[in-house]
């Protein structure tokens, strides 16, 4: 892709679920506006907060302008979005960590930089 940026996403960490116990999460993300991808491409990371520990993902995602990522619960019935976070071309120098959540009480937090974890 000329011109374009690679940001990692280079770990997930829990603060808060939706639901009572853990979250099944699973990211999509949609780079330019183009279709939503899914990571992992099937299946799910559950989560918690009593965890203690990131799920390290290490994701390269290549874009030109604006780069759109959102985690999912996975449920039986509809998926739930867990939150969702935008990216300029700019963001992918940068180091950052951003908290994503929903009404449901969830909160998550995107951390994204230009290399792996």
């Amino acid at each position: 892709m000329a011109n374009s940026v690679t940001i990692y996403l280079q770990s997930i960490v829990c603060e808060n679920t939706s639901e009572m116990g853990h979250d099944e999460v699973y990211v999509k993300y949609s780079v330019d506006g183009g279709r939503n991808k899914r990571f992992p491409s099937s299946g799910y990371e559950s989560m918690s907060p009593n965890d203690n520990n990131p799920w390290v993902i290490n994701l390269p995602i290549e874009y030109k302008n604006t780069l759109v990522i959102g985690l999912y619960d996975s449920d039986a019935g509809k998926d739930d979005s867990l939150g969702t976070h935008s990216y300029t071309a700019a963001d992918a120098s940068k180091e950052q960590s951003n908290t994503v959540s929903n009404s449901n009480g969830a909160k998550f937090v995107l951390n994204t930089g230009p290399n792996k974890q």
